[in-house]
């Protein structure tokens, strides 16, 4: 057991070929918004080595890793927590997939590669029913999921543009930059912190800083007011 809660085990090779299975262990750490954990414990040569995943919002995964692309091979899918708060409060926030493999001893992000497009696809349709304008709750943090789904595609201008037009216009929630590094606790010093103008200058900060979008056409200097 990794804590009061328990933990959820599951055994299995991630494609055919490997020559041992993995196990993997989900828990749930306990307390409000947090945190599911997970741990992959995978034989690497003549080694045994455990893979830690960084703990998500939510519990425990109800299934074994499932192959995602088609390419005979499982992958791991976890979420970008890193957009809660962001654009929307807890509720009205929406955290895109993040999907792992397993490779060369190591648990490696390949949420950008071409072969997950349906995906994406599945996920870009999926938030941007909760982006619509139609939809009175607060829709900000469905519009900057839907725009990350499309500049995953390759259609980041696209995403930014229809993003901005659905988002609601008065923001309660952007996210601030930074103008030097973070200090020691993930925190910006006194006086350094810069808020932006407007939801789609925080939108096109936040999807290029966080590499969602990589296309420079679509990139603009940000345009924030000082604090």
């Amino acid at each position: 057991r990794l804590d009061v809660h328990g933990v959820h085990v599951g055994v299995g090779r991630l494609a055919k070929s490997d020559p041992a299975p993995v196990v993997i262990l989900e828990g749930y750490s306990g307390g409000m918004h947090c945190c599911g954990t997970f741990q992959m414990i995978a034989a690497v040569g003549a080694a045994v080595k455990m893979l830690p995943l960084e703990g998500i919002d939510g519990g425990v995964g109800d299934h074994f890793p499932r192959d995602l692309d088609g390419d005979g091979v499982r992958d791991i899918e976890r979420q970008d927590d890193g957009f809660r708060y962001a654009f929307a409060s807890g509720a009205g926030s929406w955290s895109p997939p993040v999907i792992y493999n397993l490779r060369d001893g190591a648990l490696v992000d390949v949420s950008s590669e071409p072969r997950y497009a349906r995906v994406w696809e599945r996920y870009a349709a999926k938030v941007f029913r909760y982006c619509d304008p139609s939809n009175r709750f607060e829709r900000n943090g469905a519009c900057a999921a839907y725009a990350a789904a499309m500049g995953r595609l390759g259609r980041g201008a696209e995403g930014i543009r229809i993003a901005t037009a659905s988002a609601q216009p008065i923001a309660g929630f952007l996210p601030t930059r930074c103008r030097v590094e973070l200090d020691d606790d993930g925190g910006c010093p006194e006086g350094q912190e810069v808020e932006f103008s407007g939801f789609e200058p925080a939108l096109r900060w936040f999807l290029d800083s966080t590499g969602y979008v990589n296309d420079p056409a679509v990139r603009s200097p940000p345009s924030p007011a000082a604090k």
